[in-house]
């Protein structure tokens, strides 16, 4: 199953869970906004962005691995609305509680940094770490993205084959 989360300024949901791949490779390859990508000025909330995927995932009734990738082109620098002064906290504070979350679900955080505007340590330290190597891709630019997706879609079908081994004696 395959969902579909846009993320600026706010997290907004394009495509619930879904069986269709096709029907959400359509959506993001002919997004207007793609257009403007990598746009690192522009606002990236990724807290709100997992949070959303993280509710989503868990709304969705998918039995197995749960998997989140988080494209970003910048830095993390809004949750929306800000919390009460009193509450506050750092943008980057805010998505790496998000992302604490989502892996304490026991969802598998994916992340890929496109540009060279992105904080590789940050999304390095988000992203779920297997044998203590994190799950984070730099991509320079746009043409790095389909063998980072494939690479992805290896360690996923990897994982899901170890975590489904019965092993008898």
């Amino acid at each position: 199953m395959l969902g579909l989360i846009h993320y600026n300024q706010a997290a907004t949901l394009q495509q619930t869970a879904t069986n269709n791949f096709l029907l959400v490779s359509n959506l993001i390859d002919n997004d207007p906004l793609n257009a403007e990508i990598p746009n690192p000025s522009g606002n990236t909330n990724i807290g709100d962005a997992i949070a959303a995927a993280t509710d989503k995932l868990d709304d969705s009734g998918v039995v197995g691995i749960k998997v989140e990738i988080l494209l970003t082109d910048g830095l993390t620098n809004q949750p929306n609305p800000p919390p009460p002064p009193d509450q506050a906290l750092s943008p980057k504070a805010y998505a790496e509680k998000k992302a604490q979350a989502a892996k304490d679900a026991g969802i598998m955080l994916f992340t890929i940094g496109l540009g060279s505007a992105v904080d590789d340590a940050f999304l390095a330290d988000i992203a779920t770490h297997i044998d203590g190597q994190p799950l984070y891709y730099p991509a320079p630019d746009a043409t790095q993205l389909e063998g980072i997706y494939q690479q992805i879609a290896e360690i996923i079908i990897f994982y899901n084959i170890r975590q489904s081994v019965w092993y008898e004696r």
